[in-house]
């Protein structure tokens, strides 16, 4: 399949206020980052971005409902909804596929990667803020010393945080 294969739908939104229409690109050439154990942050970014610019980033926010069961607008949204969910699965790596099972819809598969990587960040962020606070020079390098600390720093960023201390 190239990258100009497409699949389209359209859908009033949730009450009928805006209708909407996208056309679906080939998944398997949006993303370049599949998400591992430790790049969460960075596949978050590139999937928001990829889903901002489809107009699907909607899906993954609890405030859009699917229209009512037997309505002609639950099809397409069940389409859409399906995309995105594909989009995020494709991009899992094989050992985090097991997240997206059981889950029905992108924003209970979007929470559940949420869930599962927040509380890794959090330790992470714990573990880099320590290591920070405790570096000294020894008997290195000024040089030394500073790549060490600009590590920890960077390393801080990565994971969502900055020193602001």
């Amino acid at each position: 399949m190239n990258t100009s294969d497409s699949t389209s739908g359209s859908s009033s939104s949730n009450g009928g206020n805006s209708s909407y229409t996208t056309t679906l690109p080939n998944i398997t050439h949006l993303a370049a980052i599949k998400l591992d154990e430790d790049n969460y942050l960075n596949w978050k970014f590139q999937i928001v971005t990829i889903l901002k610019t489809l107009g699907l980033l909607k899906f993954l926010n609890n405030s859009l409902f699917p229209p009512e069961i037997g309505s002609a607008e639950l099809d397409d949204w069940d389409k859409q909804d399906g995309y995105v969910s594909a989009l995020i699965t494709a991009n899992l790596s094989s050992s985090l596929i097991h997240l997206a099972r059981g889950t029905s819809t992108s924003v209970e598969l979007w929470k559940n990667l949420e869930e599962s990587f927040s509380q890794q960040l959090f330790s992470k962020q714990n573990q880099f803020r320590t290591q920070f606070h405790l570096i000294k020079q020894n008997g290195r390098s000024i040089t030394e010393y500073c790549n060490e600390a600009k590590y920890l720093i960077d390393s801080l960023h990565a994971v969502g945080d900055s020193l602001s201390e």
